[in-house]
């Protein structure tokens, strides 16, 4: 094979031309201040690149075209204290063409790209590989590159192709070795910052051909340090923010100190996690998204005391003494200092400040070392993530309180899926979601916390210490977690403590404080309100007088429709509810001083679904005794009209004695008529006259009017007899075997609910061996189980009240 013409320049040494070329490249080194940063370098990356182009006329007329190129990918890794060698990945392009006038050619190309290899020492260098060398006392590099290659040659004689030698230098095995070496880079190091980077144009004459050619050498690398920001919080896993009374204030701990969370970042070496002897130029804390919820907690402060548009939850407050030293932009959610202590293995510290209980946000640290920046992380985790509170990805709930409750750290922050107590069964949870209920509320001026395993209920009491007791009576037959004590503000709407049935009270709301389209927010959940009120005879007294007044009839109650409740003013007597209002004695004096409490958990029942056992009692009647001798009276016997209040007209009955069966209207009429023939025989010389005609008038008159509220099978009255919804006051009811007659219950019988059923099958006067008979025999038709009806959440849409 005819050889390429001057080949044997290939072999010309071709480092002092491109040490040249470096210089050249470079202004008058400048002596750094130090260049120890360099030996904080773990590992270099970037490019190198050499390229040649050239073309002319040979001596022999003939033509040439030189089109070479080699790139790389350099990593090379410290080998020690100013020592990094490495292999890398190389692309090459060769297409150089000799053509002569006797029709002879030379053409060499070589199109290939040489994987990253082990690293192999050789004579020359690494194959394909690098090395860098830094004097750091005299800051001096110097940069070896030894490409490889792989060449085909084709020539009118044929075509040959090169294989590398062993020790990684390109030779093409004919008449002579053939070395492709860039050979060695020196440069004094920068003066600042740590990449290196430079270019070098060479008047580099032999090309593979032999042919003149343009060269240019390009190298840039980029230094990886060997140093690592390592984050500390020591209270993180047991921390999590609180509040004050304002959106301004720094929330305390238990023992009522502020409550700060510690911060710590320290300047490690990476590779042995040592801290090294000198500080950073400078760190920077900064709390990337950072929460901005309005108020403290999810009832406080009100909507008109609220900051508009809302501050950090989270900030680094200057007012703080750890924090004196920093530069902290003015919403507190950037803190930077430039440490000028001496090299001391101390880590910087600042403290971050809550102000709201729900509070979140992202941290990130950053330090800037040797003209880089290194990111913060905690030890054992490379994320340099870091959220506030400690908790789950994408969630907001802290997991220390998760755990303090028994709730799985994966339980999204919008679960509201509490079964407890037991109710309706398409009704889960309270309406509140678990992040509201981790947010907290104010009740009475404290804040607290809603219960994840429980339904959490509240109420605004604006009666008083009248309403303590059937509160309490209330909380104890729901066994739902009542918040009883909320003050005029604690709850959006309007607050006086007398209404009348016109009244409104606002939209009673006890989640308000959330931003529109939260994610942390479910519904718009409320509270219940209960006044001392004049129910305008719409209520009926029997019971206490309570109202409970719906938005929407004919549905269900919860707490999003109860407008408010209503109970009238407790007789009393000497500090005590009054025994009197007995309802013509159906129940005790004892019971009777229940009422007001029982009335009070059976409204606020109302208030979440439950409702009364029945709808058809007749209610108050107008009962009109009449006398045998009545011409009005068609029976000829003693009997009673029974109609509607209101009116005189009505249907004659028998009223018959539940206790013996006897005729209440036989036994009135023979005890009218004693006392008429004793008050006959008054002589007028011994008792006023007037006494006479009073007694003849009253006693012989036909017919006496009361009016007795009036029970119906399966009303109110009927199924457990002991249940807080069911009635307790009628004072007749119907015969099951005669429509036209009916029994005068015993006195004392009715007893004043106490519990909440879970059947509606009768007990006690309504059980089916109660004689005469079933007083007012089981609940309705889809009605009692009055515990399965229960619903506190206003995330559901109404059930009717009908089945």
């Amino acid at each position: 094979m005819k050889l390429p013409r001057r080949i044997s320049d290939l072999a010309i040494a071709v480092v002092a031309l491109v040490s040249a070329g470096a210089a050249r490249a470079h202004a008058a080194p400048q002596t750094p201040p130090s260049c120890k940063n360099f030996g904080l370098v773990s590992e270099w990356k970037g490019t190198l690149s050499l390229v040649g182009t050239g073309s002319g006329t040979l001596s022999d007329g003939g033509t040439y075209n030189i089109n070479e190129s080699i790139t790389a990918s350099p990593d090379i890794n410290a080998q020690g204290a100013g020592s990094w060698t490495g292999n890398f990945n190389e692309t090459i392009h060769i297409d150089d063409l000799e053509s002569h006038p006797d029709g002879t050619f030379t053409h060499i190309t070589d199109d290939e790209t040489i994987p990253q290899g082990p690293i192999s020492a050789t004579a020359g260098g690494f194959l394909p590989g690098a090395g860098l060398n830094a004097n750091l006392s005299a800051c001096t590099f110097e940069f070896d590159w030894d490409p490889s290659l792989h060449v085909t040659i084709t020539s009118n004689s044929g075509t040959e192709t090169g294989t590398p030698s062993q020790y990684g230098f390109v030779g093409l095995q004919q008449s002579g070795s053939v070395t492709f070496n860039v050979g060695s880079i020196q440069s004094p190091l920068p003066t600042s910052g740590l990449v290196l980077s430079g270019n070098a144009a060479v008047s580099y004459f032999s090309a593979l051909l032999g042919d003149p050619a343009n060269w240019t050498l390009t190298w840039s690398l980029n230094p990886v340090l060997d140093l690592d920001l390592i984050v500390t919080i020591p209270q993180y896993s047991t921390w999590r923010p609180t509040a004050g009374l304002t959106e301004l204030d720094t929330g305390v701990d238990d023992s009522g100190r502020p409550n700060l969370l510690t911060i710590q970042a320290l300047l490690v070496k990476k590779s042995t996690q040592q801290p090294v002897d000198f500080p950073p130029d400078n760190v920077t804390f900064l709390l990337a998204s950072p929460s901005h919820q309005p108020g403290v907690s999810m009832n406080w402060p009100p909507k008109s005391q609220l900051i508009s548009p809302a501050p950090s939850d989270l900030s680094f407050d200057k007012n703080q003494a750890a924090n004196a030293n920093y530069q902290i932009n003015a919403d507190g959610t950037q803190a930077q200092i430039s440490p000028t202590t001496p090299p001391v293995v101390a880590p910087v510290t600042i403290v971050l400040s809550p102000h709201d209980w729900g509070g979140w946000a992202a941290l990130n640290v950053t330090a800037t070392a040797a003209g880089q920046t290194i990111e913060g992380h905690f030890a054992g985790d490379p994320s340099n993530y870091l959220v506030l509170p400690k908790r789950q990805p994408g969630l907001y709930t802290a997991d220390v309180w998760k755990d303090a409750h028994g709730i799985a750290l994966s339980t999204p922050d919008t679960d509201d899926s509490e079964p407890n107590p037991e109710g309706r069964p398409d009704c889960l949870g309270d309406g509140l979601t678990l992040y509201e209920e981790y947010r907290g509320f104010m009740e009475n001026g404290k804040h607290i916390e809603g219960d994840p395993t429980k339904k959490d209920f509240f109420i605004q009491n604006l009666i008083g210490g009248d309403a303590e007791d059937g509160l309490d009576n209330f909380v104890s037959i729901s066994n739902l977690v009542v918040h009883k004590d909320l003050t005029k503000d604690e709850m959006d709407g309007i607050h006086q403590s007398r209404f009348t049935l016109s009244a409104t009270l606002g939209n009673r709301l006890i989640n308000f404080n959330h931003l529109d389209n939260d994610p942390t927010h479910v519904t718009d959940q409320h509270g219940v309100i209960i006044v001392t009120c004049s129910t305008g005879g719409l209520s009926n007294p029997f019971h206490g007088g309570g109202l409970t007044l719906l938005t929407v009839d004919g549905v269900h109650g919860h707490p999003g429709i109860t407008q408010y409740i209503c109970l009238e003013d407790p007789f009393r007597v000497g500090g005590q509810i009054t025994p009197d209002n007995t309802h013509r004695g159906i129940i005790t004096p004892a019971a009777a001083t229940l009422q007001y409490r029982t009335a009070m958990a059976h409204e606020l029942l109302h208030s979440v679904g439950v409702d009364h056992h029945g709808d058809t009692d007749l209610r108050t009647k107008r009962l009109t005794f009449y006398s045998p001798n009545d011409p009005a009276n068609p029976t000829g016997q003693p009997s009673f009209l029974l109609g509607d209040a209101g009116a005189t007209s009505g249907f004659f009955i028998r009223l018959l004695r539940e206790k013996d069966g006897q005729d209440e209207g036989a036994l009135l009429w023979q005890v009218l008529q004693t006392k008429l023939a004793v008050c006959q025989t008054l002589p007028l010389g011994l008792v006023p006259e007037m006494v006479v005609d009073w007694c003849k008038r009253v006693l012989g008159a036909s017919h006496y009017t009361i009016f007795p509220y009036v029970g119906e099978p399966h009303g109110q009255h009927s199924g457990n007899d002991s249940c807080v919804m069911r009635y307790w006051f009628s004072n007749l009811y119907p015969s099951e075997a005669n429509g036209s007659v009916y029994y005068d219950p015993t006195d004392g019988t009715e007893q004043v609910g106490y519990t909440m059923c879970t059947s509606p099958a009768g007990t006690g006067v309504n059980d089916p061996s109660h004689p005469p008979q079933p007083r007012y025999f089981e609940a309705s038709p889809g009605r009692g189980s009055c515990k399965f009806w229960d619903c506190v959440s206003d995330a559901y849409a109404n059930v009717s009240d009908q089945p």
